[in-house]
């Protein structure tokens, strides 16, 4: 373009736009009663939608609706033997582009033993606090220790049950 007509040169906007599309993340497990809204209902959630078969942490959201039906889910990171790295701000880009009045959050422990850790509880309360601001809920946090087939149920454990306190808060 010319010097002479740079000025007469009209002006464009940019606009970002995002995909407010969330492609979930499909475990070829079968799936039970798309609810959760006790630990145990939680429990059976996570234990069907998460691997018990690898070595590695996997953490996943689940999105739910005003009446603890699931809405969605959606496996938000895989780690290593014994961690995964997750930010709050990442469970709740999820929660929003869903549509999520509450959440439940879930990550496997390769170890088998489904025992919080200091980090696991650290984890819970940011993200607790962060849904109090957000008004999106986060109701439960389940751990499902890994079995590799065994012929038993993977073990889970509900943090909402054995440590309520985190969520009254």
């Amino acid at each position: 373009m010319s010097p002479k007509n740079r000025r007469h040169a009209n002006a464009a906007t940019v606009v970002l736009v995002r995909e407010a599309r969330i492609a979930y993340q499909a475990t070829g497990a079968p799936i039970p009663d798309a609810r959760a809204s006790n630990g145990d209902e939680s429990a059976a959630y996570m234990r069907a939608a998460l691997p018990t078969d690898d070595p590695r942490e996997h953490f996943a959201v689940l999105a739910l609706d005003a009446k603890h039906r699931v809405i969605g889910h959606y496996l938000l990171s895989v780690g290593t033997l014994d961690a995964t790295l997750v930010h709050p701000r990442e469970v709740f880009r999820f929660a929003m582009l869903a549509g999520a009045a509450k959440i439940v959050i879930g990550h496997t422990h390769p170890s088998g033993n489904p025992t919080p850790s200091t980090e696991d509880l650290a984890l819970t309360r940011r993200i607790v606090t962060g849904g109090t601001l957000l008004g999106i809920a986060c109701v439960d946090h389940v751990i499902v220790g890994c079995n590799y087939g065994g012929p038993m149920p993977a073990p889970a454990l509900s943090l909402r049950r054995t440590n309520p306190a985190i969520f009254a808060e």
